[in-house]
């Protein structure tokens, strides 16, 4: 039985290719597709089977990764906090985990600057579990806004206004301290300062 090959058009398949094209462009500027393919590029090795399974599952479905990460944007995005502090907690416990594990890298180490070098590391995974569970206590309880009135006490303050373009144009005074100290009034003896 011979099987019939259906045969495109040169026009059909470069309107394909560039319309697949336009779709993959406006999916890989989605910053959640981004981190899909990443997540997906990051895990291709692991396998993930079943257990008692003997059928290896490896990689992972970038558009499923990408309906997730939309989901988990949307609820965030709605208020629900919950699975950034999932993530967060899940990074501290991961963070702790490594600290432990060159803590008694560095009790096993041979050599001195082998020692060293598991203890800075150790170290810096401590101190980054300690700011991630910090970042979460402050996105569990957020800081208050503390809005400060300052006052200038300043005793010989200068305010310049109008830069130096009014400095050449002013009138100064010859008798400065009279005329700082003179009542303004019009003519007619009305005085032009209010309250006074």
């Amino acid at each position: 039985m011979a099987t019939r090959k259906k045969v495109k058009s040169k026009s059909d398949s470069t309107g394909s290719v560039k319309h697949r094209r336009k779709l993959v462009s406006e999916l890989m500027v989605q910053p959640t597709m981004n981190a899909a393919v990443s997540i997906g590029h990051l895990n291709r090795q692991i396998d993930f089977r079943q257990a008692g399974s003997n059928e290896s599952v490896m990689g992972l479905d970038s558009f499923t990764l990408l309906d997730e990460l939309t989901k988990t944007g949307q609820q965030i995005g709605s208020g629900d906090l919950g699975p950034l502090e999932e993530m967060l907690l899940a990074q501290a416990k991961t963070l702790d985990a490594l600290f432990h594990r060159y803590l008694h890298r560095m009790d096993s180490a041979d050599y001195l600057p082998k020692a060293e070098a598991y203890a800075r590391i150790a170290m810096k995974a401590q101190h980054q579990s300690r700011q991630t569970i910090v970042t979460l206590g402050e996105l569990k309880h957020p800081k208050r806004a503390t809005f400060i009135k300052q006052q200038n006490n300043a005793v010989n303050q200068q305010i310049n206004q109008g830069g130096a373009q009014n400095d050449s144009s002013a009138e100064k005074p010859e008798n400065f301290e009279q005329s700082q100290n003179k009542l303004l009034e019009q003519d007619d003896g009305e005085r032009l300062e209010p309250g006074t």
